[in-house]
């Protein structure tokens, strides 16, 4: 029997990781939704009428300021389409784009460190941060979510990638070195000895001279 609040507690505990490993994207996303939920009575403000305005042209790459976003140029430009100028849908848009970004933060934190609660407390700090909460009142931020989330995913194909099949990774990274004059090991070399560690070793020596 004296075993046993031990042993209890450490059901709970892994009953609680597994709880937030399943659930804490979902819930770090929610959060976010739910901080951003008022700014979808807002009007546009600000820079936001300036960006729907070149919005109702032709596609364009730059912003009326200058920065170059074509990706978050051409949403404006589908909104403007799709329902004209709609403050509430643009700024759901918005929301939905934080929302998703909550939850790539939890499950890539998550991915690095392998400790749910962290992740889950990391994506709900994100969620409620005043700069993401922001983006959800203010349309012409947008590009700050559609970066972190094409970002995050990025990350974490590469990772994918990586992990797949860690010779060619290698390869890939020594002959990339070769390409810019980092190393002289030729690329014929690199390719027929893969992982050997003869190879490995080179490139070590090579990148420190």
């Amino acid at each position: 029997m004296n075993g046993l609040p031990g042993s209890l507690s450490g059901y709970r505990q892994d009953a609680t990781a597994g709880l937030l490993a399943r659930h804490g994207p979902a819930a770090a996303a929610v959060v976010a939704a739910i901080a951003g939920l008022p700014g979808l009575r807002l009007p546009f403000l600000a820079d936001d009428w300036a960006d729907l305005a070149m919005a109702a042209g032709a596609p364009a790459a730059r912003t009326p300021f200058g920065y170059f976003r074509p990706l978050c140029m051409a949403t404006y430009s589908i909104e403007r389409r799709a329902w004209g100028i709609s403050p509430s849908l643009s700024h759901l848009t918005n929301l939905i784009l934080i929302a998703a970004v909550a939850a790539l933060v939890v499950i890539a934190i998550r991915h690095y460190t392998g400790d749910a609660f962290l992740a889950a407390a990391a994506g709900v700090l994100f969620a409620l941060h005043p700069c993401h909460v922001e983006n959800a009142a203010w349309i012409a931020a947008r590009a700050d979510p559609l970066f972190s989330l094409f970002f995050i995913m990025a990350a974490l194909s590469y990772d994918r990638w990586r992990a797949y099949d860690i010779e060619d990774s290698l390869r890939f990274y020594a002959l990339r070195l070769y390409e810019v004059g980092m190393i002289k090991t030729t690329p014929q070399k690199i390719i027929a000895q893969g992982l050997d560690l003869r190879i490995v070793n080179e490139l070590k020596r090579e990148l420190k001279a």
